[in-house]
């Protein structure tokens, strides 16, 4: 089901800090609502993971292109280094733990899931999890160093 505003605004604001900060400092690359596939294979559908977000380190993602000649005709063939899912409405947890699960077995390093509804964020490493508030700050930890987000701005109202 697609998202609602809220969701969808809450991507954009995610999408525009971390490509600004990741551009200015050349730290990688943001996509949003990309695929990626741990191997491409003609039934990759099976295999997908499209988080919300998700954050390339440039030393990994510029391998990757390096790598593999034909990367821009294919999906993404390699495990971002950060992902993030926004929660919506008609969301399950249940559903996210899965994909936070299946994340961190792929080997993503840094997972966030945001919920805009109740305005805190869930921050998972591998056999780590911390929940903030909206007075916290969300930071990009060794995947995006100096990265530092009050997690409330990501809620705040349109005028």
């Amino acid at each position: 089901m697609p998202g609602v505003a809220r969701h969808i605004e809450t991507i954009r604001a995610l999408v525009r800090i971390l490509d600004a900060f990741a551009q200015e400092h050349k730290l990688g690359e943001v996509y949003s609502e990309a695929p990626f596939v741990l191997e491409y294979k003609s039934d990759w559908v099976k295999g997908a993971r499209v988080p919300d977000v998700m954050f390339f380190r440039a030393e990994r993602f510029q391998q990757y292109i390096d790598s593999v000649p034909d990367w821009g005709d294919k999906l993404f063939v390699i495990v971002p280094d950060l992902a993030i899912e926004v929660v919506s409405p008609n969301d399950r947890f249940s559903i996210i733990n899965k994909k936070v699960r299946q994340y961190l077995a792929d080997g993503v390093e840094l997972v966030w899931i945001i919920d805009p509804q109740e305005q805190n964020a869930y921050v998972h490493r591998k056999g780590h999890t911390t929940i903030l508030s909206k007075e916290d700050t969300l930071n990009g930890d060794s995947v995006l160093p100096r990265l530092s987000v009050k997690l409330g701005n990501l809620f705040a109202k349109k005028d």
